[in-house]
């Protein structure tokens, strides 16, 4: 594989650039090319001077955290390169008829935060374990636990309320400039938002398989509501949609995704084009029992995906299967945490799976905080070789 020669920091390698200019000077950037264009150029399908290595940076959401912390190891990743992507919703959601209360409670040494969900038509709940190395939260119990909460739930979306949040995304974009872009996260597909936020797995396939009304018009509720908050998105100003469902073959399998997933995918790249929009969806999970489905599919861009050690299909059988689709990668988790050569040794291993055109590097789960830094600069190191 031959790539163009990356230009950077004035053809200087970043250690030089340490020594020749000031920090001011690297704040303001010394030459630097638009990582915004370089990710562009790579989700268009097409070859960037150099390969863009991305992060998310924020999503606003509860108990959520950043992936990269704010400081001067961050100021100089971004001097090399990473490029920061801003996760954001297109719209703020109301429904004067819920109370939401949240307790705290400490239990066998841990965190829980019980979420209630209060209104005329009744009250739901869902117990969380607070991850602390993380912030992140676990669900424990989910709200769906009996037949007449899917009822409830049903009513309280229905009720629902969307209002656009253009504005803030234009003030996002302003301040990341050429360093990123503002990702405009929409929720999971139905079928993926019951099984990892709403219900158990067990439950939730019994009841499919049995065809229980309330849970059918629960998900009918779902699929409108996901159409109506898509076309707020389509007219966000942004210029790429994630539908954020965590796609894994053992979870969904292929007879699933094509029922469930891939119409509502058609549907959403057929608006997103008229609106001049990328879309991809997060599959960070193990594809290769889905691999062909999700080749036959109306997604361009797939985004997240995990080659080996922690995913089963390599990134040389995924472009084969996908050759027209771009590959938004996830740097597997499991080696951030490996010494500095190790990983550098496996981002050249992904290198040589690369293809030519429609790839990129990208950072999409937690990295440990004493290893984030030396992580992303080992795998620096590599891509400015390319």
């Amino acid at each position: 594989m031959q790539y163009l020669p990356a230009k950077r920091n004035c053809g200087l390698r970043n250690d030089e650039v340490k020594s020749n200019f000031s920090d001011r000077e690297l704040i303001q950037g010394v030459k630097k090319l638009s990582a915004r264009n370089h990710i562009l150029t790579a989700l268009k399908g097409n070859r960037p001077e150099r390969f863009p290595l991305t992060i998310y940076t924020a999503r606003e959401t509860r108990g959520a955290v950043k992936l990269i912390y704010d400081g001067i190891w961050e100021r100089k990743l971004r001097n090399r390169g990473l490029a920061l992507i801003y996760r954001a919703p297109a719209f703020i959601t109301y429904n004067d008829n819920l109370e939401i209360i949240e307790k705290k409670h400490k239990k066998d040494g841990n965190i829980y935060v019980k979420t209630i969900w209060r209104s005329s038509h009744g009250e739901i709940s869902k117990v969380a374990r607070i991850e602390a190395g993380y912030n992140t939260y676990f669900t424990q119990k989910k709200f769906l636990k009996e037949d007449e909460d899917y009822t409830i739930l049903n009513k309280i979306l229905q009720e629902q309320q969307f209002i656009p949040n253009y504005e803030r995304i234009n003030i996002l974009e302003r301040n990341l400039g050429d360093d990123g872009l503002v990702m405009i996260r929409a929720d999971k597909t139905v079928y993926n938002r019951l099984i990892y936020q709403l219900i158990d797995i067990e439950k939730f396939i019994e009841d499919l398989y049995e065809k229980k009304p309330e849970l059918l018009a629960l998900m009918d509720t779902l699929e409108k509501i996901d159409r109506k908050s898509m076309k707020i998105i389509a007219n966000a100003p942004a210029q790429i949609v994630q539908i954020s469902d965590n796609i894994t073959g053992p979870m969904i399998g292929g007879q699933r995704y094509n029922k469930f997933c891939a119409p509502f995918y058609s549907w959403t790249r057929k608006l997103l084009q008229k609106n001049n929009k990328l879309f991809c969806v997060h599959m960070d999970g193990h594809l290769k029992s889905i691999a062909e489905e999700i080749g036959d599919s109306d997604v361009p861009i797939i985004e997240g995906f995990t080659p080996p050690p922690d995913g089963d299909l390599s990134l040389k059988d995924a472009k084969r299967l996908w050759p027209q689709k771009s590959i938004w990668l996830n740097f597997p988790s499991s080696v951030h945490i490996e010494s500095s050569e190790v990983i550098k040794k496996c981002t050249e291993n992904i290198l040589k799976e690369a293809p030519e055109t429609g790839f990129l590097f990208g950072i999409t789960e937690n990295i440990p905080e004493k290893h984030w830094f030396r992580s992303l600069s080992a795998i620096l190191d590599v891509l400015e070789t390319v």
